[in-house]
């Protein structure tokens, strides 16, 4: 594992013929950005903290709850 990479997406869609799965299981669960491999999606789904989130998912949940926080109150 190259200590020189923290992490890793795939641009989606992604021209690829076949099961593009196989292709995101190649991405260690670690440097999985999108949390798009086997081992973080099992994660996300069973509420385990430890998965690597989606970063653009947490983006929008957490513009969200700004804007959320500060509407004005009537």
């Amino acid at each position: 594992s190259r200590k020189d990479i923290t992490g890793f997406l795939i641009q989606l869609p992604f021209p690829v013929k076949g099961e593009i799965y196989k292709l995101f299981n190649l991405i260690s669960e670690i440097k999985d950005v999108d949390g798009l491999n086997a081992i973080n999606l099992g994660k996300i789904w069973q509420g385990d903290k430890t998965a690597f989130y989606p970063a653009t998912v947490l983006a929008v949940i957490e513009c969200l709850r700004y804007v959320a926080s500060n509407l004005p109150v009537s």
